[in-house]
């Protein structure tokens, strides 16, 4: 098996496949947020929030900082997106941060469940 035949073969035993309540099947990977970090790709806002997180439950007022980190989430799950769809309808896919953008809301949520680790892609026991 050659390097890329590997790469290949090493994709499809971590993939799995989901299929969402609107009836789309995705082949998802989960990427390693830790890669992620440590080369720059998650935004800065977002690793700074994630810091100060409090989670005392009050909504505070829209500042440039909120919008900022905001925004910065929006980059991150895009970009999450594109590192975890790997497959659509049974076909292979090499998603970019432009291609995500065209992915329902509805779809969107569900998926970032998955990839966020929220959403168990095993089905339950009977």
């Amino acid at each position: 098996m050659d390097a890329t035949e590997t790469v290949e073969y090493v994709r499809r035993l971590s993939s799995f496949e989901v299929t969402l309540e609107t009836g789309k099947r995705y082949t998802l990977v989960l990427p390693m947020i830790e890669r992620l970090m440590s080369f720059g790709s998650v935004p800065l806002p977002i690793l700074n929030a994630a810091g100060k997180a409090e989670g005392n439950g009050k909504a505070e007022g829209l500042t440039e900082e909120s919008l900022e980190t905001a925004r910065s989430m929006i980059e991150f799950y895009d970009l999450l997106l594109a590192e975890g769809i790997v497959g659509i309808d049974g076909e292979p896919v090499s998603m970019t941060v432009e291609a995500v953008k065209y992915i329902p809301p509805d779809e969107r949520e569900e998926l970032l469940e998955y990839l966020k680790r929220e959403k168990d892609p095993t089905p339950a026991s009977p």
